[in-house]
């Protein structure tokens, strides 16, 4: 499910902006907004998930924060739940 969220983050973000930050950086991103965010709170119910981006990424994107909603998110849990069945 972790590396779901990530690589949905670098479709949307795009890969070569992605390559701009450090592993320390998408780590620290990945757990702010991940693990300690939207993995613990989402519910299902519509909703907007805001995620800032490291200052490398802000520079080219134009702006510092992207919005994640109800539906990127739900791949994430749907895939995962998925596979869990599946075993």
């Amino acid at each position: 499910m972790d590396q779901d969220f990530e690589a949905m983050l670098k479709r949307i973000i795009g890969y070569e902006i992605w390559s701009l930050a450090s592993s320390n950086e998408i780590k620290t991103m990945m757990n702010m907004y991940w693990e300690v965010g939207i993995k613990q709170q989402f519910d299902g119910k519509e909703k907007d998930w805001p995620v800032n981006v490291p200052h490398q990424m802000m520079q080219r994107l134009g702006t510092g924060q992207i919005i994640l909603n109800q539906y990127e998110t739900s791949l994430s849990f749907t895939k995962y739940h998925s596979d869990r069945c599946a075993l």
